[in-house]
């Protein structure tokens, strides 16, 4: 009697596992593109920077709602061109000081907008 509980039990979970590793994968691939790079350029940034590097938390995420709307304060030119930069180019253009003072571009709820910074590394 004990195999066919087990049989059984292995069957229930298989079946849940079945709908609940894909729904798993589409959440962890449902990263954009702007922010996948800011998320690059932050690990690169704090390897050059070291220990006084810090953005905002969040400061790489997208979203919209409630009237507002937040994009990562990178670009993805720009976080292209700063991973391409080696830590010496980064430290050189002062670019640690430049990311850590970046203000988030958007929309506010009251309506105000927070325009793109000018490009960081042409």
């Amino acid at each position: 009697m004990k195999s066919v509980r087990a049989r059984q039990r292995a069957r229930g979970i298989g079946s849940v596992l079945i709908w609940l590793i894909p729904l798993g994968l589409w959440g962890f691939t449902n990263l954009r593109e702007d922010e996948f790079e800011c998320e690059s350029t932050i690990a690169h940034l704090e390897d050059c920077c070291g220990d006084d590097f810090a953005v905002v938390s969040g400061a790489c995420d997208y979203f919209s709602g409630c009237g507002s709307t937040a994009h990562p304060i990178l670009s993805i030119s720009d976080s292209r061109c700063i991973q391409d930069l080696s830590c010496a180019e980064i430290n050189q253009r002062e670019l640690c000081h430049e990311v850590a003072s970046l203000e988030r571009p958007g929309t506010t709820v009251d309506g105000g907008y927070q325009a793109p910074q000018e490009p960081l590394c042409p």
